[in-house]
């Protein structure tokens, strides 16, 4: 319940670490409407209880039309004019009527749908219009033929121009503190992947560990 997420939140930032995310994985775009339903009320009670938590943000997928009901399942339907006013009035579903003062809804782009490159997204973010609803930035999810050799582009291309309006919106999700980088472990112990490192990864390599850690515990309160 609330007051449960109100200790875990209270709990993490007493021990200097804070809260990223949560996330919801079920397929949004699914031809089912009653199942839709309650995976639209899933994100709500998640996006309650992440903002008591202190949360950051609380994420999940575009999603697909595919019979599968898989989220990533390809389907041409996903890049199509009516996908992307038909996923804004779930968005619009999902925010009606939150008052949150900490978390964000936000998507993690994918290449299975429109929301894939920094354009798609600035222009839906804008179509959406909503303060508490932004972008989940996964460079990797971004990666495009153009880009392949040139990955670390990304993070500067969505800062420019048209998209500038992105940075501003992660910048105010992420880096003030996002997650868990403080690498707290058993006195004297690394990973291996730590040990067998460059210099320059082994901090991203913390800050991956400690966040899947509290991803373990955040998950059963969320849900």
């Amino acid at each position: 319940d609330g007051s449960a997420c109100e200790l875990f939140g209270e709990r993490a930032r007493s021990l200097g670490l804070t809260v990223g995310e949560g996330g919801m994985w079920s397929n949004l775009m699914t031809t089912n409407r009653e199942e839709q339903a309650k995976r639209i009320e899933t994100v709500r009670v998640a996006l309650r209880k992440a903002d008591a938590m202190g949360c950051r943000c609380v994420v999940t997928l575009v999603g697909s039309k595919d019979p599968s009901d898989h989220p990533l399942a390809p389907t041409p339907y996903m890049y199509t004019t009516e996908c992307r006013r038909e996923f804004r009035e779930i968005v619009l579903r999902i925010l009606d009527g939150l008052e949150l003062r900490t978390t964000k809804y936000v998507i993690e782009p994918w290449h299975n749908t429109f929301f894939y490159q920094p354009e798609d997204i600035k222009e839906f973010i804008d179509s959406v219009g909503h303060p508490r609803f932004g972008l989940h930035l996964d460079q990797m999810n971004m990666v495009d033929q153009r880009r392949y050799f040139n990955t670390t582009s990304i993070m500067f291309d969505y800062t420019r121009g048209p998209c500038s309006r992105l940075k501003q919106n992660m910048t105010s999700i992420f880096f003030p503190g996002f997650c868990a980088s403080t690498g707290r472990r058993e006195a004297g112990r690394s990973t291996s992947k730590e040990r067998s490192a460059p210099a320059g990864r082994k901090d991203s390599l913390r800050f991956g560990w400690s966040a899947l850690q509290i991803s373990r515990k955040l998950m059963p309160v969320l849900s």
